[in-house]
């Protein structure tokens, strides 16, 4: 309080707020009369310096007093800056995925409504909750509306750190960003704490797990996005792989069960694994993030890495590789009578079979005639790679000599391109 009460009056100077008589509403202090962060407040005081202000109760109380001045609080946005709009685009994005923005400052409510309605998209009526006094609030009571407020004030450093922690008990993922001093236990608590890089004190840094060097929130949503994606590529990866190897070792197996020649020859699974499964592998890992992969809420902690059935997905499609290219191999063997023709159309359906297959790893819900399938250039030419390598190591004769293979005709082509597409063919109807 500065010894001053306050009229409130909009931007062309009228009285804004009236009491009951009509008359000017008078206010005790700048933070009761204060509801909009951008609203001007005309400031009073009486001509003579003995004056009991808790008694002014009407227009007659304020006659004689002087005009000091007005002022005006307001949060101050660069509004024409590249990084004022791309925050509140990211912001609004953030407001239309799972990941809820939570503002706490110290400041007064209508600065952290102002920023608010500022930045991000209409919040709820049930939602525009706002506590000025969390010390007074048992744990208890935080942790039960801790999921219904999204705008805290004047919370000091200690409440900064129970909001994290009732946060967590709700099984949240928290990320917590401050710059100053009193934000370092909170960024500490947090499970992931986000400290600015410009403006932030070492200690906030020091407690913090990322610093932000550009103190952008957009850069912190791209962040988010990217790691999801990284996450996502690395799952892909590890499908594919296990896969791929899964059904080689299975083919192998299978072969000596059935009493049969050997399915593939030394070189020919060397061949598979460095061409054939090595160049679309690495592709897969730089596959461009998932637009949908932001609409998704966050893992858990304790979520395992072959969640949502992704250990089932690699062994059965595993089994599928092993079974398809088996089966490619007896029927050449019975229909043409010889090894090496079979064994020719083998590869061939287990290359086709991993090819067909890393289009299924770009996406863990949609199936091979639903993904997007030039997204991703560096896939494409490691594909087209593969491809010619495979038939360059059945129709170059020096390649054959190498690889042991043969030429194959047009129909025994058909038969182990068949194979191969039974198992992504099969798994779409399963799905």
């Amino acid at each position: 309080n500065t010894g001053h009460h306050f009229i409130r009056v909009d931007s062309d100077g009228m009285v804004r707020e009236k009491d009951g008589n009509g008359e000017p509403r008078i206010f005790n202090g700048w933070n009761e009369s204060l509801k909009d962060a951008k609203e001007t407040l005309f400031a009073v005081k009486k001509e003579h310096k003995m004056f009991d202000y808790d008694y002014i109760t009407n227009y007659d109380d304020i006659k004689g007093l002087d005009f000091e001045g007005s002022f005006e609080q307001a949060i101050r946005n660069r509004q024409n800056s590249f990084s004022y709009h791309n925050q509140k685009y990211f912001l609004k994005k953030t407001s239309q995925e799972d990941i809820v923005v939570i503002n706490e400052a110290g400041d007064i409510v209508a600065d952290g409504l102002q920023v608010n309605n500022e930045f991000t998209v209409e919040v709820r009526e049930d939602e525009r909750e706002y506590f000025e006094e969390l010390s007074a609030m048992p744990d208890s009571e935080l942790e039960n509306i801790i999921s219904k407020v999204t705008v805290y004030a004047r919370v000091n450093p200690a409440d900064k750190l129970r909001i994290v922690r009732a946060l967590k008990k709700q099984g949240e993922i928290v990320t917590m960003t401050g710059d100053g001093v009193n934000d370092a236990p909170a960024i500490k608590e947090a499970d992931i704490g986000v400290a600015m890089g410009v403006t932030g004190t070492d200690v906030t840094k020091q407690a913090a797990d990322v610093v932000l060097m550009d103190d952008n929130f957009a850069t912190l949503v791209n962040a988010v996005e990217q790691g999801r994606g990284i996450y996502a590529n690395i799952r892909k990866f590890v499908r594919y792989l296990l896969s791929c190897n899964i059904g080689e070792v299975l083919t192998m197996l299978l072969g000596i069960l059935t009493g049969t020649p050997q399915i593939l020859l030394p070189t020919q699974i060397l061949l598979v694994n460095l061409a054939t499964d090595g160049l679309p592998a690495v592709a897969l890992g730089v596959e461009p993030a998932d637009k949908e992969s932001m609409k998704q809420p966050p893992r858990r902690s304790d979520e395992s890495f072959f969640s949502g059935g992704l250990m089932k997905k690699i062994v059965f499609r595993g089994i599928m590789i092993g079974i398809c290219t088996t089966s490619c191999f007896l029927l050449l063997k019975h229909l043409t009578q010889s090894t090496d023709i079979a064994r020719t159309g083998a590869l061939f359906t287990l290359v086709m079979t991993q090819l067909a297959h890393v289009f299924e790893c770009k996406s863990e819900k949609r199936n091979i005639f639903t993904v997007p399938y030039f997204n991703n250039p560096k896939l494409i030419a490691a594909v087209l790679s593969s491809l010619i390598i495979i038939f360059a190591a059945i129709y170059l004769p020096f390649m054959q000599t190498v690889f042991a293979t043969v030429p194959l005709t047009a129909e025994q082509l058909g038969i182990s391109f068949g194979f191969a597409m039974a198992a992504p063919l099969l798994q779409c109807i399963m799905k």
